[in-house]
């Protein structure tokens, strides 16, 4: 199964090549094909309990990109530009997830019927997904400035959003990404408070989501104030990204690969 995902990137990152840059049927056909198959493999994964393992992390973690990526796709324009950047990067995460397949942890098993777990674990992914498109999307405004000032213009810069559009979407990602980050902290802080009696605890999770959520929130005001924009941002972006990756990929490859060996 987990080879089958990766295949179904092949054709998607193969779309890079082809001379129609559009939302058209084959688009949205393999797209669909990739979404599906790895939201069955999640539901194989854990219908009976919650894998913990860094390999199934790293599958939540694509699953997640996927399904927010084909949303950001119905509802904006230019959105799946960003997929000649995104699919190859969600092949490499799952080239790594099949490399640490056989690192096992035990299986957690939830009662979903316990709303607030459940919705943190939702709008966990769901942030991480966000915050992943929006550093593509600085990623590509970046990329598209650079061109621009060195005059010199390559089939990727034909490929991507412009500028405009790509600053855009991000803005965009972040004020979403900052709203769900805002209902994920919310139910963490329920979970502490039913579970421990006390409503945050200076763990690494806690204490990492809450240095995002102030992170983004400064990125924002100061591009609707100051103008924020291009190389800049896109470093505050990937501040925000590699603090979301340490709180919850980060922890995982350390816990179940490092401290494991």
């Amino acid at each position: 199964m987990q080879a089958i995902i990766l295949l179904s990137f092949l054709p998607l990152i193969c779309l890079y090549f082809r001379e129609k840059n559009s939302k058209d049927t084959v688009f949205w056909l393999l797209t669909c094909i990739a979404v599906f198959i790895s939201v069955f493999h999640a539901y194989i994964n854990h219908h009976t309990g919650w894998d913990q393992s860094f390999s199934s992390s790293l599958w939540l973690t694509i699953t997640s990109c996927l399904l927010i990526f084909a949303i950001v796709c119905l509802i904006t324009d230019h959105s799946h530009r960003l997929s000649f950047l995104l699919f190859p990067y969600l092949f490499i995460i799952g080239v790594f997830a099949i490399i640490w397949t056989d690192v096992k942890y035990p299986i957690l098993v939830i009662n979903f019927n316990q709303t607030w777990l459940a919705i943190h674990i939702f709008v966990s992914l769901a942030t991480y997904a966000l915050v992943t498109l929006a550093a593509f999307a600085a990623l590509a405004s970046m990329l598209q400035e650079r061109c621009i000032k060195t005059k010199k213009r390559n089939h990727l810069s034909f490929k991507l959003p412009s500028i405009a559009s790509s600053e855009q979407l991000f803005v965009r990602l972040l004020v979403v990404s900052e709203i769900v980050l805002f209902i994920g902290l919310m139910t963490g802080i329920s979970i502490n408070y039913l579970s421990k009696g006390y409503l945050f605890s200076f763990e690494h999770k806690p204490v990492l989501g809450l240095a995002v959520f102030l992170t983004i929130g400064a990125v924002l005001f100061f591009h609707y104030r100051a103008g924020l924009r291009g190389k800049l941002a896109m470093k505050y972006i990937l501040l925000v990204y590699l603090l979301l990756t340490l709180g919850y990929p980060g922890v995982k490859f350390v816990t179940d690969v490092i401290l494991a060996t």
